[in-house]
């Protein structure tokens, strides 16, 4: 966990800042300013808490309990989820259950509740999860993303989850969706 003071000396201290956030992943930073002005740029390093002067002990507990999360998480892939007016919610690879979409919206549905997500097509979503962990989620069904983590049973014509939940398929994509899911099983 690495504090950084953004102010005493601006420039090179968010230039420093970068360097960090780049050369030591498995650290986390606190950012600390006298106004919100660095808070993009906190967001853009990725930064675990922004903390504006003056702040209390419980403001400081707060963005330390955050990186300590975020450094006991390290390793588990993330995506960003752009969920209202420019919020930011990272979402755990691993915790996404189904992603569906429904009209001009994103639905990413996890163990701990949905995320509706502003801005990211499908596609792209699919793309982002086949790097973080491949052939982990299949496309079953226009519209769906599955984490095969989260797979019951395959059925003639549905996809049953572990919640017991389930997404219907196309019975002429049943063998290729089932193989998929077998071959993954075996493999994990």
């Amino acid at each position: 966990m690495i504090f950084i003071d953004i102010e005493l000396d601006a420039p090179h201290a968010a230039g420093f800042a970068r360097t960090l956030a780049t050369s030591l992943r498995e650290s986390q930073l606190i950012l600390i300013a006298d106004s919100p002005r660095y808070a993009v740029e906190a967001f853009r390093l990725d930064a675990a808490s922004y903390l504006v002067r003056p702040f209390d002990r419980g403001m400081l507990e707060k963005a330390v309990d955050r990186a300590i999360v975020r450094l006991r998480a390290a390793g588990r892939p993330a995506i960003a989820v752009q969920v209202e007016k420019g919020r930011v919610e990272r979402v755990y690879v691993d915790d996404i259950t189904f992603i569906e979409s429904v009209g001009y919206r994103r639905l990413v549905h996890t163990g701990s509740g949905v995320y509706e997500e502003m801005k990211m097509i499908l596609s792209a979503f699919m793309d982002k999860l086949e790097r973080l962990r491949p052939g982990q989620f299949i496309t079953p069904y226009r519209g769906y993303i599955v984490n095969l983590k989260a797979v019951r049973e395959v059925e003639n014509d549905r996809i049953v989850l572990n919640d017991g939940s389930f997404i219907l398929i196309k019975r002429s994509d049943h063998a290729r969706i089932a193989g998929l899911f077998s071959r993954w099983k075996s493999l994990s």
